[in-house]
């Protein structure tokens, strides 16, 4: 089965305020995420994904694949399926979804370009990253509101212990 959600929260709640009368003052604001979702087993599902988060510009994609997806498939279709927008993902053992804690899904979340800038850097071996090079070359673009995203494949050995090491440095 196929399963499509486009987040629009922000939508409806002022949707229901301006219909209740409190519509004066209220923002009508765009959802700050977009999501959408597809059973893993579906044959096309980077086009149902791509068509749930509509066209709204986005400046990332991330995808939340169950393993149980066909992986190696996947990949060789996500070139140009979401335009020039950078992808990101990783595989999962289960999902969170519109419908609460899933398995054999994939879920896609899109960050709107209106709200996000986005840089991706691949890191292809985390036992030589240069750990300060990284975080000033990421965060010192002097943004209002930045923060990073780390995305480490799990049989990375290495993934648990930089992470460990960024938290006890930020103390």
């Amino acid at each position: 089965s196929t399963r499509v959600s486009r987040s629009a929260t922000c939508s409806r709640t002022c949707a229901a305020a301006k219909q209740a009368g409190s519509g004066i003052g209220v923002p009508i604001l765009p959802p700050l995420l977009l999501t959408a979702e597809v059973a893993a087993s579906n044959p096309d599902p980077l086009s149902v994904l791509r068509d749930g988060l509509g066209d709204t510009p986005l400046a990332l994609v991330i995808l939340f694949v169950s393993h149980s997806a066909a992986l190696s498939n996947l990949v060789a279709r996500l070139p140009g399926t979401f335009g020039s927008i950078p992808v990101i993902g990783c595989t999962t053992a289960g999902e969170i979804s519109a419908s609460g804690y899933d398995n054999d899904s994939i879920v896609a979340v899109g960050l709107p370009a209106r709200d996000f800038a986005v840089d991706t850097i691949l890191i292809p071996d985390l036992s030589a990253l240069d750990q300060m090079a990284l975080i000033e070359n990421a965060l010192g673009k002097d943004q209002p509101r930045e923060f990073p995203v780390v995305v480490a494949i799990g049989t990375s050995m290495l993934r648990q212990s930089w992470a460990a090491d960024k938290m006890l440095e930020a103390d």
